[in-house]
C-alpha cells in the first residue's frame, strides 16, 4: 500500500492572496514565484545590499515583463540568464573590467559589447543557439548593472530614468589618469565640483587607491574605509543607481533584439523554446515500428500540437548514428521522418545510447525525448554522459519498446524478457516512462505530447511499486488536467480503477473529458477538469510497475538545484553543481528551490522511488543567498535514491503536492573541474591541458572508471581511464585538447564522469569553454578564493 507524500519539513507561508514576496528590495518584478521565509542574513556592513547577487538576479528577473515581437521570456530561460549574471562575481571575480572598477570604463563597456556580439552570433546560427546566447547576455547584464553600482553615474545624473545610452552600442572613455576625484583622507568622498565619469578602485586587502582617486569600498577582507560604490542601500543615490540599472537592463535586451538579422525565430530561441525529439532505431527489425511511428508523428504535427516546438530527429543504426535533424518547421520535420528507411542490423544490442546522447545535445532545455527501439543498448559507456547532459538541460526521456535482446520481437506486448536496466534508470532519473507493447501500438505513446510540452506541465507524484497497489493522490483546484501513466515492463497489469474524490469510478469509455491510451501492457488515462480532493488509483496485476501522476497547473517546483557556497566578490554566494549527484558523506547539502503559483503555505520533503517519505531533515537556509522567490534548503542527504517534493495548501484552501523530476542517487565520488587549470584562451593552432579532480568521500578505497568527452571533438587524450582513490583522497584527470589552425570560435562542452567499476551510475561535471578565440590584450583573471564550502563538496565548480 502506497501513501500520499505527507511530511512536515521546512515550513513556509505566504501572505494571503500574494503571489510573491519581496526579499531584498521593493523593486524586483516576478509574476508568479513565491518565497519561503527564513531569517535575513546581514552582510559586511549590516545593511541591505542593492547590488548583491540576489539583487543582480532581481534586476534581471524584471525582464520577465519584456515583450518583443509578441514573445516574452519563459522562466527557465530567464533563470539561465540570472545564473550567468551571478557567476561573473565568482568566475570573473578579480578582473576589474567585469565590474567597471579601477576607472576601466572603456574596457568594461567594450566587454559589454563583446558579450552582446557573442550573444548575437549565437542567435544567428542555424538553428539559433539560445542557451549560449542567454549565458552571454547574463554576463553582459552583470557588467552593465555594475557600471551603475560602481561608477559615479548616479551621482551625476539625478533622475531614475537617466541611463548611459553608449553602453551596449559603443565604449565609454576612461577618466584622465591625472584627474583627482576623491580626497586622500576620505577615499569615499568626492572632491567638490566633480563632473567627470569615474569608478572606484577595488581591493581585497585594504590597499589605498592611487593618490586623488576613489576607493570602490568595503570588501570581505577590508572594511576599514569607505568607497563610492552603491552596492549598499545607504542613500537615495544608491536606490537611483538600482533603478537606472533596471531600466538599462531592459534597454540592453531590446537593443540586442533589434539588431539586423534578429527576427522572431531568434527572439523565440533566446526567450526559451521547448523541443520535441524522436530517436528512432532504423535497423532492419524495426520496419513495422517505423510505419507506426511515422503515422503517429503525422497526426501529432497536423492535428494535436497547439504550440509548435523545435523538432529534433535522430536515427541510429549500427555502426552509424545520426545525423541529427533540428528544425522549427513541421513540414521539414515530417519530410525527414518519412525519408527514413530501415536497413542492416541482424545482431543485438544496438547503439541506442549514442542516438539518445545526440538527441539530448540537440534538444533545448526542458525538452522531451521519445526513443523507439526493439533492442538493448550496447554502448553502455555513454550512459553517464547522457544523464549528465539530460540533467543539465532538464530533459525528460521516454522509451517505446517493442522488444529486447532477450525477446527481440514482441507481437502482443512485452510480458516476458528483461528490459534494459539502462532504459529503466534513465527514464527514472529524468522523469520519463518506459512503455512496451506491440509494434502496431508503439506510436500511441505520442498521443498526450501536447499536454506534456506546455510550460505548466507538472508532476504530482511518481511511484515505483509492486502490483497490486493502491495510491491516494491529492488533486488541487489549480489543475486543469491530470494524467495517470501506468507502466509495467516485467509484469502484468490486469486492471486499473481510478476513483474521484466522491468515490465515483472514472469510466474511461464514456465519461466526458476522459481519454485512455493503451500500449500493450501500459495504460495512460487523461482527465480534463478534475475536481479537487483525494483521488485513488487501484492497480491490479503482478510484477513491478511505475506510476506517474502529472498534469497542467500554475503551481510547480519550477527550479531545483544542488549548490555549493563560495565566497564571491564580497559576499557568500551559491554556484550550481551541474550534472552531479549529491555526496553521501553523512553531511548536509545546500540546494536552491523555487515554487511558483497561488500557494498559501507548504513544506519541502524527500521521497524515495516508491513515493514514500524519507525522514531526512530539511531546514531553511539563508534566503539572501538566493534570488527573488528562491528558497535556500539545507538537506540531510539519505543513503538511498530520492526526489524532492513540496506539499501544502493552495490560495483557495485545497491540499496540493508537487514532485521535482530528477531522482538523485547519492555517491561517494565527486567530480569537479580545476578552475586553476583553465588557460587564458584556447586560440587556433594551440595545444592545452586542463584538469578534472575526482574525490572519494567514502570510508573505503574505491576503483573508478573515468571518461571525458567534448562536443566539438577537440580532446586528443586524457591520462587515465581508471583510478584507485583512497578515503579522503583524490585522482587527477589531465585532458589534452588540440585546436587546428582553421578552427572558429565556438563553445565546447566538456563532460567528465566517474563511476565505481561495474556500475553505470556515478558522478560528473560539465564545463562550457569558449575555444578558438583570438587572445585578448590582457589576461583572464585568477579565480576567486573559495570560502569554507557547503557540505555538499569542497571545491568550486563551474556553473556554466
Amino acid at each position: 500500500m502506497q501513501v500520499a507524500l505527507i511530511l512536515v519539513a521546512a515550513f513556509f507561508t505566504f501572505p494571503a492572496c500574494a503571489q510573491k514576496h519581496i526579499s531584498s528590495t521593493e523593486d524586483w518584478n516576478s509574476e508568479s514565484s513565491v518565497l519561503l521565509h527564513s531569517p535575513t542574513k546581514k552582510h559586511h556592513s549590516g545593511v541591505r545590499k542593492l547590488f548583491s547577487i540576489s539583487n543582480h538576479k532581481a534586476i534581471t528577473q524584471s525582464l520577465i515583463s519584456e515583450i518583443v515581437q509578441g514573445l516574452k521570456f519563459r522562466q527557465f530561460a530567464l533563470d539561465e540568464v540570472k545564473v550567468a549574471n551571478a557567476n561573473v562575481d565568482y568566475f570573473g571575480f578579480a578582473d576589474s573590467k567585469n565590474h567597471c572598477d579601477d576607472e576601466l570604463l572603456t574596457e568594461c563597456s567594450q566587454k559589454i559589447l563583446d558579450d552582446l556580439k557573442r550573444a548575437e552570433d549565437y542567435l544567428k546560427r542555424d538553428p539559433p543557439g539560445g542557451d549560449f546566447a542567454r549565458s552571454s547576455l547574463g554576463a553582459a547584464l552583470h557588467t552593465l548593472q555594475d557600471f551603475y553600482a560602481h561608477s559615479n553615474w548616479a551621482d551625476l545624473n539625478i533622475n531614475d530614468g537617466d541611463i548611459n545610452a553608449v553602453l551596449g552600442v559603443g565604449t565609454v572613455p576612461n577618466p584622465p589618469k591625472n584627474q583627482r576625484f576623491c580626497t586622500e583622507t576620505d577615499v569615499g568622498q568626492f572632491l567638490p565640483d566633480v563632473s567627470t565619469l569615474t569608478s572606484g578602485y577595488f581591493s581585497l586587502i585594504c590597499d589605498f587607491p592611487p593618490a586623488g582617486k576613489c576607493s570602490h569600498g568595503p570588501a570581505p577582507y577590508c572594511t576599514s574605509f569607505n568607497g563610492i560604490n552603491k552596492d549598499e542601500a545607504k542613500t537615495t543615490v544608491a536606490q537611483r543607481a538600482y533603478n537606472q540599472a533596471t531600466k538599462a537592463s531592459s534597454t540592453l535586451l531590446n537593443n540586442l533584439l533589434a539588431r539586423p538579422g534578429i527576427g522572431k525565430d531568434q527572439v523565440a530561441a533566446l526567450f526559451g523554446l521547448k523541443s520535441l525529439a524522436v530517436v528512432l532505431d532504423t535497423t532492419g527489425s524495426m520496419g513495422d515500428d517505423l510505419s507506426s511511428v511515422q503515422s503517429a508523428i503525422t497526426n501529432l504535427v497536423n492535428n494535436v500540437l497547439e504550440e509548435t516546438p523545435v523538432f529534433v530527429l535522430v536515427p541510429f543504426n549500427d555502426p552509424s548514428i545520426g545525423p541529427a535533424i533540428v528544425t522549427p518547421d513541421s513540414s521539414t520535420f515530417l519530410s525527414s521522418v518519412y525519408s527514413l528507411s530501415v536497413y542492416g542490423g541482424g545482431d543485438c544490442p544496438e547503439l541506442a545510447m549514442g542516438g539518445i546522447l545526440l538527441a539530448v545535445q540537440n534538444s533545448l532545455p526542458g525538452g522531451i525525448i521519445y526513443v523507439f527501439t526493439d533492442a538493448d543498448a550496447k554502448d553502455i559507456g555513454l550512459y553517464s554522459f547522457v544523464r549528465a547532459e539530460a540533467w543539465k538541460k532538464r530533459v525528460t526521456i521516454h522509451f517505446g519498446l517493442t522488444g529486447t535482446c532477450s525477446r527481440r520481437r514482441v507481437r502482443r506486448g512485452l510480458q516476458s524478457g528483461t528490459v534494459d536496466p539502462l532504459y529503466i534508470q534513465l527514464a527514472l532519473e529524468t522523469g520519463g516512462q518506459v512503455f512496451s507493447g506491440p509494434r502496431d501500438d508503439v506510436g500511441n505513446i505520442l498521443a498526450n505530447i501536447d499536454t506534456q510540452i506546455q510550460d505548466n506541465f507538472v508532476t504530482l507524484g511518481r511511484y515505483r511499486v509492486d502490483l497490486p497497489a493502491a495510491i491516494p493522490l491529492p488533486v488541487d483546484d489549480t489543475l486543469t488536467s491530470i494524467m495517470f501513466s501506468i507502466s509495467s515492463f516485467d509484469g502484468i497489469i490486469s486492471a486499473v480503477q481510478i476513483r474521484r474524490p466522491d468515490g465515483v469510478v472514472v469510466n474511461t469509455d464514456t465519461d466526458p473529458g476522459v481519454s485512455k491510451v493503451q500500449l500493450g501492457n501500459n495504460v495512460v488515462v487523461t482527465i480534463q477538469g478534475p475536481g479537487a480532493g483525494v483521488w485513488n488509483i487501484d492497480i491490479g496485476g503482478t510484477g513491478a510497475s511505475t506510476i506517474l501522476a502529472q498534469g497542467n497547473s500554475q503551481i510547480n517546483i519550477n527550479f531545483f538545484q544542488f549548490m555549493q557556497t563560495v565566497l564571491g566578490r564580497y559576499e557568500e554566494m551559491l554556484i550550481e553543481i551541474p550534472g552531479g549527484n549529491p555526496i553521501s558523506d553523512g553531511e548536509f547539502a545546500t540546494a536552491l528551490a523555487r515554487v511558483e503559483g497561488p500557494v498559501a503555505s507548504g513544506e519541502f520533503g524527500l521521497a524515495d522511488i516508491a513515493g514514500n517519505v524519507i525522514n531526512s531533515l530539511i531546514e531553511m537556509g539563508d534566503s539572501s543567498l538566493g534570488g527573488p522567490g528562491d528558497s535556500v534548503l539545507i538537506i540531510e542527504i539519505p543513503d538511498s535514491p530520492f526526489s524532492i517534493f513540496v506539499e501544502g495548501i493552495t490560495a483557495s484552501g485545497h491540499a496540493f503536492q508537487r514532485l521535482a523530476i530528477p531522482v538523485y542517487t547519492p555517491q561517494v565520488t565527486k567530480v569537479s573541474f580545476n578552475q586553476l587549470s583553465l588557460p587564458d584562451v584556447f586560440p587556433p593552432g594551440s595545444e592545452v591541458m586542463i584538469e578534472f579532480i575526482v574525490e572519494n568521500f567514502g570510508i573505503d578505497t574505491i576503483t573508478v572508471d573515468l571518461t571525458v568527452m567534448d562536443t566539438l571533438a577537440y580532446i586528443a587524450s586524457y591520462n587515465q581511464t581508471q583510478a584507485e582513490v583512497p578515503p579522503g583522497g583524490s585522482a587527477s584527470i589531465s585532458v589534452v585538447l588540440i585546436f587546428p589552425d582553421s578552427c572558429f570560435e565556438d563553445v565546447n562542452r566538456i563532460t567528465a564522469t566517474a563511476s565505481l567499476v561495474g556500475e553505470f551510475i556515478g558522478n560528473s561535471d560539465i564545463i562550457d569553454i569558449i575555444v578558438c578565440e583570438t587572445p585578448p590584450p590582457t589576461s583572464t583573471p585568477t579565480l576567486a578564493p573559495t570560502k569554507s564550502q557547503s557540505k555538499s563538496g569542497k571545491k568550486a565548480k563551474s556553473g556554466t
